[in-house]
């Protein structure tokens, strides 16, 4: 019993430890990078290859069976963050090329894998990826800016995740369209409060500008949370966290698939060329893969995402906010949010990775129900 211990407080230990040392290493890796290289594109270049190459380091701390499911998904991770700085760049027809050719060559080698499905599963739903950055290249770049541009762009990635759930015949339960193993009304505030404060979070660190107004407030308004809540969230949420951590997570030890997801899903933000939202974004990628790993379902991380996006652009459409309302706001969602972090806990399906103190919470709560039913 003791040694089981042991091992259940080691592997939540290695949990806490690569998430919060990969952002702090991170962190520090920009602020070294920044003084000797500048601001420009080489420093964001050299924080992202720090932060690939520390992610895919501490894999390392996990027992892994097979080393050619993270090679293949090391190999995924180099083309994107290339294809990223690429796009991010003034070279970006080199950018669309490697798309180009990583939406061919992945789904390709993916179903050439025939002793190996679930890895050539995953190769095959990670061209969606790449995929989704050609879909900008059949919209001129003014058509992005105007309020048709952006829904038009993401109603393109959503249908694109649609018909390969219908070709390959995904099972929406197993994609996480279910309850999943908590209370709906956990999942529900869980992600409203977690990703109230992601988006005030957020809005700190891009300033984003507002989304323009497309006529009068309701109407403009329901655009936004159409756009965040339905396009945005639910295409991104069914690719990084359905499609492509749902399946790594049966190759890989559940960590490291968070872990690469998560660095994937930061890399897609390199376009801001803030390392700061690539790490948030790394971040809340992490938080939103935990969900749905321990949930085994979507309803959390799709409102955490939305709402996160909806609260930062509704802070940017503010002409002016007083600051002690502000930090008043940031103050009452920090709470929720915690509060929702002590009912996600407290629900938490048991198992390897839970701590030995809920462990032997839970048996007792059980063993006391037994003796009461006697």
């Amino acid at each position: 019993m003791r040694s089981v211990t042991h091992l259940v407080l080691g592997r939540t230990t290695e949990s806490a430890f690569v998430a919060v040392g990969s952002i702090i290493v991170g962190c520090a890796g920009w602020f070294v990078l920044s003084t000797f290289l500048g601001q420009g594109l080489g420093a964001l270049a050299s924080f992202s290859v720090l932060l690939v190459s520390v992610t895919f380091a501490t894999s390392f701390l996990f027992p892994i069976d097979r080393a050619h499911p993270l090679l293949a998904m090391a190999t995924v991770t180099i083309t994107l963050l290339t294809q990223e700085l690429l796009l991010s760049s003034e070279h970006l027809l080199y950018g669309f090329l490697i798309a180009l050719a990583a939406t061919i060559l992945f789904p390709l080698l993916g179903g050439l894998m025939q002793k190996d499905k679930p890895l050539g599963y995953v190769l095959q739903a990670t061209g969606l990826l790449f995929a989704s950055r050609l879909a900008y290249v059949p919209f001129p770049a003014k058509f992005l800016n105007i309020s048709i541009g952006l829904p038009s762009l993401y109603l393109v990635i959503f249908m694109m995740c649609i018909v390969f759930l219908f070709v390959k015949k995904v099972d929406v339960k197993t994609l996480g369209f279910q309850i999943g193993k908590m209370p709906l009304a956990t999942q529900l505030f869980a992600g409203l409060s977690i990703g109230t404060l992601s988006g005030i979070a957020e809005y700190f660190i891009l300033k984003p500008p507002a989304i323009p107004s497309i006529g009068d407030p309701l109407r403009n308004a329901a655009y936004v949370l159409f756009l965040m809540m339905v396009l945005v969230s639910f295409s991104e949420e069914i690719l990084f966290r359905g499609l492509i951590l749902g399946p790594s997570i049966q190759i890989l030890p559940p960590w490291v698939a968070i872990q690469v997801t998560s660095i994937q899903f930061g890399l897609m933000h390199l376009g801001w060329r803030n390392p700061a939202e690539v790490l948030f974004a790394y971040g809340m990628g992490m938080i939103m893969g935990f969900m749905f790993w321990k949930t085994q379902s979507l309803i959390a991380p799709i409102l955490l995402h939305g709402v996160g996006n909806v609260a930062m652009f509704f802070l940017a459409s503010l002409p002016s906010i007083e600051t002690h309302l502000l930090y008043l706001f940031t103050g009452i969602t920090a709470a929720s949010a915690l509060a929702a972090v002590y009912l996600l806990k407290r629900h938490m399906p048991l198992d390897a990775w839970s701590s030995s103190i809920e462990i032997r919470r839970r048996l007792t709560r059980i063993k006391k129900r037994l003796e009461e039913t006697k």
